[in-house]
């Protein structure tokens, strides 16, 4: 009668909990059967109802009886409990968690765990000190709560100051409260609990092993005990994490130089020499953890770029943790790329982690990176170690530092380059030359202008100002190149700042002196913009190609 009550009881009214009016309809059926079975309304000695609540001591007498205990405890009453103490300290800290995890399901909110066991340690203690269990947060009783309309914290104390309520006034009427109506409202509760979608395990050969894990607990917890299934259900979990991450692989993405590029933009001829042996370096994005597994399967998918390879950067903003094996493997990884005359590379080391591990500290604490400079290269950024190899592939191939070699002349600038010497004659009539000193702006973000500026010797950095005075690097422009079109094509304000890097010497054509020489030479405009066009292409497919690389999945 109890099991059917609950059942249905929810389709009738859901403002009073099923569990309530299942229980009065036991208690009103075990009455009903009493009036043809006149030995059911025996109080004493009665098996089938609670029967009467007794206390042993006062309240006060209890609570100075457990102090004066803690005062008598020794060395060998702690050895002797240690360990089952922290076995069922384990234990509820999980069954508190996992209730917590159902509970956020079903209120749509979020529990603070660390708050959580705190304070259910706290509880416990008073719970001790005043003659009472420890305990946590159970399933059962937290979902009667939930599901009866307790959705707040104060569902729990109101639940606490009603029982010690109902203990002191309504024990006679408590005594009589059948056995088998507590029984039948936890066999709902359970039923409840019971996940059955667990069965859907089964179907798929992916997810059979974590039914696996399932069953195994629930034997365990059947045939030995709570403490030792909970022991089993971590274990399992252990190896399914370790096999789930030798599995799945670390590396994220790979790409060569080809694909790639740095934010410096380079010319014409760079381009050419650096996209014919760009296969000689490669950029390798890592994740998840690294360890004894995952490194050593890392290091077999990389053999073939380990032998044809010269630099080799890994990108390790993804990575959560890195352990010795690991270290060993990137050493052996580093001294084959030294035979071949090439480095490997280190970027985006991260500090602070939701493990808590630093890695540079780390990979400095066992010798895999050092101060010296020799071994392992480290960057800040991806694009510092992309420009750094793309700077010794042109090195290979005879390119010298521009920031060194002298200014150059308006005709050879790659923009310019070719044009006819009547058009190089009436550009000369309207522009002018400017030198920028190392960290001094040529223009800032929301400056009004109309000038494209044509770098005759030196490096320019492009850096996109972010809130907290923060700056995002756009580009970097070396000797040869130009920036600044933007404004010279609308005449609009600038989109970001333009900072020198080193001491630059600069041509400045503005769009207004330009206009006046188009005017008497309209074959200049035409030859200008047309060779803008092409520039402008060329960037925005490289654009596309870097793009294209950050989004492939």
């Amino acid at each position: 009668v109890t099991i059917c009550v609950m059942v249905l009881a929810p389709r009738i009214t859901k403002k009073v909990p099923a569990a309530i009016l299942g229980l009065f309809a036991g208690i009103i059926s075990y009455f009903i059967l009493g009036i043809f079975n006149p030995g059911m309304m025996a109080l004493t000695g009665n098996n089938l109802i609670i029967g009467p609540i007794q206390s042993s001591a006062s309240f006060t007498d209890t609570v100075s009886g457990r102090f004066s205990s803690i005062l008598q405890i020794r060395m060998d009453d702690l050895k002797m409990v240690i360990y089952s103490a922290m076995a069922l300290s384990v234990l509820l800290s999980i069954d508190t968690l996992k209730t917590c995890v159902v509970l956020d399901a079903l209120t749509k909110n979020r529990h603070n765990s660390n708050r959580e066991l705190f304070g259910q340690g706290i509880a416990n203690l008073a719970s001790f000190a005043s003659g009472g269990m420890a305990g946590a947060g159970t399933m059962g009783p937290t979902l009667v709560n939930v599901t009866s309309g307790g959705r707040k914290p104060a569902s729990g104390i109101a639940e606490g100051i009603l029982v010690i309520l109902a203990i002191l006034a309504l024990s006679p009427l408590i005594a009589w409260v059948p056995i088998a109506a507590l029984a039948g409202i936890l066999l709902v509760v359970a039923f409840n609990m019971f996940e059955w979608s667990a069965f859907g395990l089964l179907k798929h050969k992916e997810t059979r092993f974590d039914f696996a894990v399932i069953a195994a607990v629930v034997i365990v917890a059947e045939t030995m005990g709570l403490i030792q299934a909970s022991a089993t259900g971590i274990g399992l979990a252990i190896l399914l994490f370790i096999r789930d991450q030798i599995r799945g692989s670390v590396l994220r993405r790979k790409f060569t130089l080809c694909e790639i590029s740095s934010k410096t933009q380079r010319l014409e001829s760079e381009r050419e020499i650096l996209k014919s042996n760009g296969e000689n370096a490669a950029v390798v994005d890592l994740q998840g953890n690294l360890f004894f597994g995952t490194t050593d399967q890392l290091f077999t998918e990389l053999d073939q770029d380990l032998k044809t390879r010269k630099w080799m950067l890994f990108d390790l903003r993804r990575v959560q943790s890195l352990d010795y094996t690991a270290a060993h493997l990137f050493t052996l990884m580093e001294e084959r790329l030294d035979e071949r005359g090439g480095d490997l590379l280190f970027c985006g080391l991260p500090s602070t982690l939701n493990s808590r591990q630093d890695l540079y500290k780390y990979m400095k604490r066992v010798g895999l990176i050092s101060d010296s400079g020799i071994g392992i290269r480290i960057f800040e950024t991806r694009d510092s170690a992309i420009e750094w190899m793309e700077n010794q592939i042109l090195e290979d191939h005879g390119w010298l530092n521009t920031s060194v070699d002298p200014a150059l002349d308006i005709e050879d600038i790659e923009l310019l380059r070719q044009l006819d010497q009547e058009t190089i004659d009436s550009l000369k009539g309207c522009i002018k030359e400017m030198t920028v000193k190392p960290g001094e702006k040529i223009f800032s973000q929301g400056d009004q202008g109309d000038e494209i500026f044509l770098l005759r010797r030196g490096v320019v950095r492009i850096l996109l100002p972010l809130r907290g005075g923060k700056f995002h690097h756009l580009a970097t422009f070396i000797r040869g190149d130009y920036f600044g079109e933007m404004a010279f094509l609308d005449k609009g304000a600038r989109s970001a700042d333009a900072v020198a890097k080193t001491e630059c010497e600069l041509y400045m054509l503005s769009r207004e002196e330009f206009n006046k020489q188009v005017y008497q030479n309209p074959v200049m405009g035409v030859q200008v913009f047309a060779r803008l066009a092409l520039a402008v292409s060329l960037r925005l497919r490289e654009t596309d190609i870097e793009l294209r690389g950050n989004e492939d999945r």
